[in-house]
């Protein structure tokens, strides 16, 4: 009797044990369900906040390009004579903004009678002289020759109401390629030129 008394405790002490287990194990579950739910919930914020990201670098990347369409850049060094807008105008395509030069292309533009024009060829050495530096004489070289005489695209043609014709000689852009010397030469200023033509 006093054997199965015994008995009946261990089985009850392993009973309480393993009701104990189990509901540990049930408490368990319970927080593994409710960390899975969580886990469910933060996926979904990831995947959100992820899209949004996605959302963000997109407009970021837009607004480069924007940024990017709104900077005018020179193909090179340049100098800028002068400025049509200001900060902050609006301008549209094709609008003059600015006007520049590249101070180490200089060239002169010269109007040669069509009487002397026969004379001239590409390439011919020319002497300018500038009335800032009258001591000085800067080399160039014929670069271009008009096709047309620079008083036949005047909008209004010359009055003449006397009926009188004076006969004036036409004349031709030459265009004369200047060699710089430590950017002295400027755009606007008063030349002459002296071309040889050699013994034609």
């Amino acid at each position: 009797l006093d054997q199965a008394r015994a008995a009946a405790r261990r089985l009850d002490g392993e009973h309480r044990m393993a009701m104990a287990e189990r509901e540990e194990s049930l408490a368990r579950l319970e927080d593994a369900r409710a960390e899975r739910a969580r886990l469910t919930v933060l996926d979904r914020e990831i995947e959100g906040l992820a899209h949004r990201r996605a959302e963000l670098l997109g407009r970021i990347e837009q607004q480069k390009l924007d940024l990017a369409d709104r900077v005018i850049r020179s193909p090179g060094a340049v100098v800028v004579d002068r400025l049509f807008v200001e900060a902050g105008e609006f301008v549209s395509p094709g609008q003059r903004i600015a006007l520049v030069h590249d101070p180490e292309q200089v060239w002169v533009e010269a109007n040669i009678k069509e009487t002397q024009i026969r004379r001239l060829r590409l390439g011919l050495q020319v002497e300018v002289t500038v009335d800032a530096f009258p001591d000085e004489a800067f080399v160039g070289r014929v670069d271009n020759i008009g096709s047309s005489t620079t008083g036949s695209f005047a909008l209004l043609p010359t009055p003449n109401p006397s009926g009188n014709f004076t006969k004036i000689t036409p004349r031709l852009p030459v265009r004369i390629a200047v060699e710089q010397r430590e950017q002295r030469l400027r755009p606007g200023m008063m030349v002459e030129v002296r071309i040889d033509v050699g013994d034609g």
